[in-house]
């Protein structure tokens, strides 16, 4: 909105004067804020997937930061990763077993949803 449409309005509506005042330092200060809008990364020519299909990759992004990774270190991170979620999980034998008893509860209600099972 610009500054006279503003206080046409708030003349219509009999608004305070420092109201006014205070609603005019407040868009010039937004219009000059020296915000500027972040640059998009380089946008690369639409090509059709049966191109991407065909295409050998040479470079993938980390999962982490999104930043470019050669194939090498790609395949490295992936490894790794792999690496670190192969660690078993440690649960006490009671606790699986109740995970068990309520997986098999489950699926009997499921199966046959007529007895009442709690």
């Amino acid at each position: 909105m610009a500054p006279l449409q503003i206080l046409r309005l708030a003349q219509r509506i009999q608004v305070n004067k420092w109201t006014i005042v205070l609603i005019l330092l407040t868009c010039v200060s937004m219009g000059n804020t020296g915000v500027q809008a972040a640059e998009s990364p380089a946008i690369e020519p639409d090509l059709p997937e049966e191109v991407l299909r065909s295409e050998i990759l040479l470079d993938g992004r980390s999962p982490f930061d999104g930043r470019r990774l050669a194939a090498t270190e790609y395949a490295e991170l992936q490894e790794e990763i792999e690496q670190a979620n192969a660690v078993e999980p440690q649960v006490a034998s009671k606790i699986r077993r109740l995970i068990g008893l309520i997986k098999f509860r489950k699926f009997i209600k499921r199966v046959l949803p007529i007895v009442p099972i709690k």
